[in-house]
C-alpha cells in the first residue's frame, strides 16, 4: 500500500514543491535500494587481487621463479593486480554511494530527483508516449515519455517502483490539460497529428511509409479498439481492423481516442451503416430527391436514369451534388443542395461507393 504523501515524502521535497508553486504533493515513486548482494562482484574482484599479491609475495620470498622474469613481465603482472584493484573498489563505492530516482507527482507537475532536482510543469508538457511490452517469461516492461514543449524528454521506466501506476496519473493530467486544447483546433478546421495518424473534419489519414498513405472518412468509420500495446481502426460492414498500429508510434494516443469518439458522435456511422446494409441487397437509397442503387443513380425531377457503367465521377461541392456521365452521352449534372438531404452522410455514401474519386 502507498503511503501518505506526509509520511513518504521528504521534507526538503516537499518544501521544493511548495516554493515551485507545484501544488501539495501527491505520492512519491522510488527506484528500488540497492541489494548488499551487489557489492559481492566488488568484493570477489578484491580478493583476486590480494590473493595474486599473496601469490607473488610468496613466489619471490620462498622461490627463484621470479628471478628469471624479465622487466616487461612484472610490469604486466602489477597492471593485472592493479586493475583487478581498481575494478573492486570501483564496484563497491558505486554500490554504496548510488543516488536513488525519485519522482513526485504534484497537483501541477513532477519532481525529478536523481541527485540533482528537476521541475517538470503539466503545462510544459507537448506530447506523453507509451511503451507497455511483454517480454520473456511474461514479464510486463513498461515505458512511458514525456516530450516538454522545449524539445526535452524524460523517460520513465521499470527502474521505478509501480511505475506502471504513474504512466496512468500522467496519462491522465495529459489528457485532462489537451483535449480542450485539441478540440478548439478541430472545431476551427485544423487537421491534428499523432505520429502517423492525422485526424480532421473530414476523417482519419494514417501515413504508412514515405509516400503510402490510407484515409477513410468519419461516416466509415465503424469504431476504434485500443489496449495497452496497440490501436485499431474498424471500417463500417468489414470484420476484420481496417488498420492496426502500436500504441508505442502514437503519442498522446489518449487524447486521439477521446477525440476520435466525439467525431464518431457526430457522424452517426450506424446510419450509414444502415444505408449500405439497404443498398447492397438492391433497395435504393434516398438522399432527398436523389437515389442511388446497385443499377445507377436516378436524377431528381427528371426522368433521366445514369448507369453505374456511364458515371464518370460524383462529388459534393459547397453549390450542389455534380455528377460527370461519361461515354458519347457524356455531360455534367448538377442537382442543388436544397433538393439534398443528409449531405454529410451522402459525402461518407459516395466515398464508399468510389473512394478513389473521392
Amino acid at each position: 500500500m502507498q503511503l501518505s504523501a506526509e509520511q513518504q515524502i521528504p521534507q526538503s521535497l516537499r518544501k521544493l514543491a511548495f516554493a515551485s508553486k507545484l501544488g501539495s504533493p501527491q505520492i512519491m515513486y522510488t527506484s528500488p535500494k540497492t541489494s548488499s548482494l551487489s557489492r559481492v562482484p566488488g568484493f570477489l574482484a578484491l580478493f583476486i587481487a590480494c590473493s595474486l599479491v599473496a601469490l607473488f609475495l610468496y613466489l619471490y620470498t620462498s622461490t627463484d621463479l621470479l628471478s628469471s622474469w624479465l622487466w616487461w613481465q612484472c610490469a604486466l603482472a602489477g597492471l593485472i593486480i592493479l586493475a583487478w584493484l581498481i575494478i573492486g573498489s570501483w564496484i563497491i563505492l558505486a554500490s554504496a554511494f548510488s543516488r536513488r530516482l525519485s519522482v513526485v507527482v504534484c497537483l501541477q507537475g513532477l519532481i525529478y530527483s536523481k541527485g540533482k532536482k528537476r521541475i517538470i510543469r503539466w503545462e510544459q508538457v507537448a506530447e506523453f508516449w507509451k511503451d507497455i511490452r511483454i517480454a520473456e517469461q511474461a514479464t510486463v516492461l513498461h515505458a512511458y515519455t514525456l516530450r516538454l514543449l522545449d524539445g526535452t524528454t524524460w523517460i520513465f521506466n521499470d527502474s521505478l517502483t509501480n511505475v506502471a501506476e504513474l504512466g496512468a496519473i500522467m496519462e491522465d493530467e495529459v489528457i485532462q490539460r489537451l483535449v480542450p486544447v485539441a478540440t478548439t483546433a478541430y472545431v476551427a478546421g485544423k487537421a491534428l497529428a499523432f505520429g502517423e495518424i492525422t485526424i480532421s473534419q473530414w476523417g482519419i489519414s494514417v501515413r504508412q511509409g514515405q509516400e503510402k498513405q490510407r484515409a477513410l472518412p468519419w461516416g466509415l468509420v465503424q469504431r476504434l479498439h485500443l489496449d495497452d500495446t496497440s490501436l485499431s481502426f474498424y471500417k463500417v460492414g468489414e470484420f476484420w481492423a481496417w488498420i492496426t498500429l502500436p500504441v508505442a508510434d502514437v503519442p498522446n494516443v489518449g487524447v486521439l481516442r477521446h477525440m476520435v469518439e466525439q467525431a464518431l458522435l457526430d457522424h452517426d456511422p450506424s446510419a450509414l451503416s444502415g444505408m449500405i446494409a439497404q443498398y447492397s441487397i438492391g433497395l435504393p437509397v434516398f438522399f432527398g430527391d436523389l437515389s442511388f442503387s446497385l443499377q445507377g443513380i436516378a436524377v431528381p425531377h427528371t426522368d433521366r436514369f445514369i448507369p453505374w457503367s456511364e458515371v464518370h465521377n460524383v462529388e459534393v461541392g459547397e453549390s450542389g451534388v455534380v455528377i460527370a456521365r461519361g461515354g458519347k452521352s457524356g455531360g455534367r449534372y448538377l442537382i442543388p443542395l436544397m433538393l439534398v438531404s443528409k449531405v454529410s452522410l451522402l459525402k461518407d455514401f459516395i466515398y464508399y461507393l468510389h473512394p478513389a474519386n473521392s
